[in-house]
């Protein structure tokens, strides 16, 4: 049975159906033959979920924690961050980002040490941007488990890298915001990795932003787009995002949605510690 892993409702409706494995699937060594994957919504928060065959899930348990290599090739991690780095700020999703996150903390009365906790930094272009764009100095910690990844962001000297999975219990910082740009959709369970978040959260004014694929991909996207893939578990809408928000103690100060020049549709929003739950 399919239940929702944000509000439990056990009436999900199928929305769509892939019949073709994605690159990370025929990786692994997916059979092709009989193949389905289902994307179930919600009608209650609004949340999609993926259902995999269980022999899809079994193949993927063996290139997790080879993302990078297949997605982009073991030898070529510097190059696609120094493509995406060199893209002109019109065309790149990341200085639209960027932009987005200084505007909306410039509200904040910023002085002396600032610090910045990235989970799942990737190949580091958004700490990069962020330096890049700044006007103030701030400390940034990139946390990013794929080890080949792991590696490149040790030499860009960004900030600091924690290469392993993020868990909450396992920092003892405060930060003043906390980022999470297109990782949460990965999380099978979101709920339980992100409950205490707030634990590591500075004061009532820091914030943690979330930005993740938009559900009308499902309806937007071909069956081939990296959206639809089988390493996201989870689309979300407004109503969903607020919702897990609200899951992992939280509140929203701020939600949108967006198109980006690289053609994702997306949500964000800001979220900052809710003084209810504590």
């Amino acid at each position: 049975m399919t239940v929702c892993k944000l509000c439990a409702n056990q009436s999900l409706k199928l929305v769509r159906t892939i019949d073709t494995p994605d690159r990370f699937e025929r990786a692994a060594g997916v059979p092709v033959e009989g193949y389905h994957r289902h994307w179930y919504e919600c009608p209650n928060c609004g949340m999609a979920t993926q259902i995999l065959p269980i022999a899809s899930s079994n193949y993927l348990d063996s290139v997790k924690t080879a993302y990078y290599e297949i997605d982009i090739g073991s030898g070529k991690i510097l190059e696609r961050y120094c493509s995406i780095m060199s893209l002109p700020n019109h065309s790149s999703d990341n200085y639209h980002r960027v932009k987005r996150i200084l505007s909306f903390i410039g509200q904040l009365d910023i002085k002396g040490q600032f610090d910045i906790l990235d989970i799942g930094a990737g190949t580091g272009v958004f700490i990069a941007k962020m330096r890049e764009l700044a006007s103030f100095d701030f400390n940034a910690v990139m946390v990013e488990p794929d080890p080949l990844v792991g590696q490149h962001l040790q030499s860009l000297g960004l900030g600091t890298v924690i290469n392993k999975p993020f868990n909450v219990s396992g920092f003892v910082g405060k930060y003043d915001i906390i980022t999470l740009n297109k990782i949460v959709e990965h999380l099978e369970d979101p709920v339980s990795i992100l409950s205490g978040i707030s634990d590591i959260l500075r004061n009532d004014s820091s914030l943690v932003y979330i930005e993740v694929p938009d559900k009308i991909s499902l309806i937007k996207c071909n069956d081939e787009d990296n959206m639809l893939g089988s390493m996201h578990h989870n689309l979300y809408c407004p109503s969903s995002l607020d919702k897990l928000v609200s899951n992992i103690g939280l509140k929203v100060v701020n939600i949108g949605q967006i198109h980006e020049p690289s053609g994702k549709y997306t949500v964000y929003c800001y979220a900052s510690i809710d003084r209810r739950n504590l």
